[in-house]
């Protein structure tokens, strides 16, 4: 978790510089206030996960991007390549940013040498990830959840908005007083697209083109990000906020610029809208850290219970590949791979094809003496609930335990 946490600090600081570099120093401060108490961001920094430093690493090519010479270019390739590395959905954003700079490029006067620069550097950077593409191309083709019905696009927009602004807990009783009519989000929304409008009120010609730029890099940075991802997700049926949060340094960026905004209609403004966007940031950091319901899952607990309750002749089905493992040593995810491990029972990782699950279920556990069904708190793997379906046809249930994170039930 240290390195989720380390990230998460220097991606707080960049977000600071995205910002203050598109529009000034109070732009910047404002960010990073967003960034700091982010509960999104917090949450992740707690994660044994590499979104944080996929944060770090895209804002840090942003960066480097806005630096003229061969050094800025060269970091941009390397930070770009690394965050591909780091997850795949990189990819979303930086396929926007090169279609934002592919349009801007056009209506320069030197177009075809922006163009050429462009072609170059999106060759490096594939240089750069050439050795993973086997590996890639062996696991982005079959992903896909069948089973998970896509959010339509309002809906995708505001869990987006909700969650990326005020974090996981956002559903929590604790943030009641927020929910009422939804005011708290739609104040944040109003404020930060108001402020943007007249952060570009009429201005000198020069400073208004490249404050368009910088502020135009940004939205193609949130909302095309925010596009690709939602086609991704249609296509294969795999959403999660969190799969989307590349988006939230521009996102929190725009928040710093369009607070800022605010300022060209009274000097205080800006800080008075940050109270607003306060107000709700730091009970959604209570909430996230401190409500039992959002806790993160006892995976320790539940492995030793099971350890001490599946005897010979049993078998375990645990809707998800990970952390499982760390915890159950006779565990398999692959369907090929035999469990081994000092455990009695055997446990399998069991992804849910509505078309095969039958036969999986009878291949694995059709002479079991009991079947435990483990669920993950926030799983989409068997949402018609195929499994539990067929166990209660053909089984009866003995014994059900709740772990924090985790529902398990046990068939004979």
């Amino acid at each position: 978790r240290f390195l989720s946490v380390a990230a998460g600090i220097v991606a707080v600081v960049l977000v600071y510089r995205l910002a203050r570099w598109a529009a000034g120093e109070t732009a910047g401060r404002l960010a990073l206030l967003v960034a700091a108490l982010s509960p999104f961001w917090l949450a992740e920094s707690q994660e044994t996960r590499m979104y944080t430093l996929g944060f770090a690493l895209l804002t840090a090519a942003a960066l480097a991007q806005t630096r003229s010479g061969r050094g800025g270019q060269t970091a941009f390739i390397v930070l770009s390549a690394l965050a591909l590395l780091t997850h795949y959905n990189a990819v979303f954003i930086l396929a926007a940013w090169y279609a934002w700079w592919g349009l801007t490029a056009l209506l320069a006067a030197d177009r075809w040498m922006r163009l050429k620069g462009l072609f170059l550097r999106g060759l490096s950077t594939a240089i750069l990830i050439a050795p993973v593409a086997p590996i890639a191309l062996r696991q982005i083709p079959d992903y896909a959840n069948p089973n998970l019905n896509p959010p339509g696009p309002l809906a995708y927009l505001w869990a987006n908005w909700t969650g990326h602004l005020a974090g996981y807990a956002w559903e929590s009783d604790w943030l009641a007083f927020l929910h009422a009519d939804s005011w708290w989000p739609w104040s944040i929304l109003a404020l930060g697209v108001l402020g943007l409008l007249i952060f570009h009120l009429p201005r000198p010609r020069e400073d208004a083109w490249t404050s368009a730029q910088k502020v135009g890099f940004l939205l193609a940075w949130l909302l095309g990000g925010l596009a690709l991802y939602y086609a991704a997700v249609v296509d294969r049926g795999a959403f999660n906020i969190r799969y989307a949060g590349f988006v939230t340094p521009a996102l929190y960026a725009l928040l710093g610029v369009g607070l800022a905004g605010l300022g060209r209609l009274g000097r205080w403004l800006p800080w008075l809208a940050a109270g607003v966007l306060v107000v709700g940031l730091v009970p959604a950091d209570r909430a996230d850290l401190a409500d039992p319901r959002f806790f993160r899952e006892d995976t320790a607990g539940l492995a030793a219970w099971l350890q001490s309750h599946a005897g010979p002749g049993d078998v375990i089905f645990v809707d998800q590949k990970y952390p499982f493992g760390f915890y159950y040593q006779r565990y398999a995810i692959e369907p090929t791979e035999e469990p081994t491990g000092p455990e009695a029972a055997p446990a399998r990782y069991l992804f849910v094809d509505i078309n095969t699950i039958d036969q999986a279920l009878t291949r694995w556990a059709g002479e079991a003496r009991r079947v435990y069904w483990v669920v993950w708190f926030e799983s989409d793997t068997d949402p018609r609930g195929a499994v539990t379906f067929l166990l209660e046809k053909y089984g009866t249930l003995a014994e059900q335990m709740n772990f924090r994170g985790y529902w398990v039930s046990g068939w004979d």
